[in-house]
Formats: C-alpha cells, sequence, structure tokens
C-alpha cells in the first residue's frame, strides 16, 4: 500500500556513511522521523544513529499481549498478527508500565538485503520515511481489520 498524502512533519531516513575502513560508521545521532497516530493507535519511526530506521507501535490496551491469559509467548502472538519485515523484533514498554502486558512492539530494517552501513557492505537497499510510513500504516490496518475485525 502506498499512501498519497504523507505528514509534513515526516522526516527524511538518513543514513550513515561508512568509516573509511569500511567498517563501522561516522557517528550520527539516533532521531524520531515521525511520531503520530493512526485510526488511533500511536506510532513511531525512528533513525537508529544511521544504521537503520526501527517502527514502533503502541498496541491497543484490548489487544496487548498478557502472560496471564496467552498461552503461547509473546514473539509468537505478535508476529501471528503482523507481517512485518524480519517479523516483530521488539516488544515491551515505553512510557508506561504493565503487569505481564506489552503496550508496544517493533521491528527493524536491518536484515539481509538491508542496507546497513558498516555492518553488511554488500547489502544495499535504503529505506525511506514513506515506505517505513507506509509499512506502519499498514500494520496498524492488519491489526485493526483483518486480526481483530475493528
Amino acid at each position: 500500500m502506498k499512501i498519497m498524502n504523507y505528514p509534513n512533519d515526516l522526516k527524511p531516513m538518513i543514513y550513515a556513511e561508512p568509516n573509511e575502513n569500511g567498517i563501522g560508521v561516522k557517528s550520527m545521532p539516533g532521531e524520531i522521523l515521525y511520531d503520530g497516530e493512526h485510526r488511533g493507535v500511536r506510532f513511531k519511526i525512528i533513525n537508529n544513529r544511521g544504521y537503520n530506521p526501527c517502527c514502533y507501535i503502541q498496541v491497543p490496551e484490548a489487544f496487548r499481549y498478557n502472560s496471564k491469559t496467552c498461552s503461547e509467548s509473546s514473539e509468537d502472538y505478535y508476529n501471528s498478527i503482523f507481517n512485518v519485515h524480519g517479523g516483530i523484533t521488539w516488544y515491551g514498554n515505553f512510557e508506561k508500565y504493565h503487569d505481564g502486558e506489552v503496550d508496544t512492539i517493533g521491528w527493524d530494517y536491518a536484515h539481509v538485503g538491508d542496507y546497513t552501513p558498516g555492518i553488511f557492505v554488500t547489502c544495499d537497499y535504503k529505506w525511506s520515511s514513506e515506505e517505513l510510513y507506509d509499512e506502519c500504516i499498514c500494520a496498524i490496518d492488519t491489526l485493526l481489520d483483518e486480526a481483530f475485525h475493528v
């Protein structure tokens, strides 16, 4: 799915340049590229210091993994719902804490084929902020439409 109108405050994904020897990268700060909502679900797109982008979705309370009521692992639970690039690679709590609940899931773009400067020198696909935004919107729509028929 490609969004036609992107928010004005969506910052560009800028990748770090490899060091002269090709190992590691020239230092750059991490940055929030976007922090917003879609259909009432908050999400963030992060530039991980120029190495790779990461996306995070704050899962609505009704759909959160709860270790007290769910027999599968949180990784299996969320990967059964979301088909995101490389699978869900992070789940935890942003900004609040829950007893046994996960309120935020995330995934990264540092997999085979993805550009990760100074790490995978033969892989060169650089994700744009617009593509990352599209992926977040698609993941949220999947959560609300397909998985839970909201």
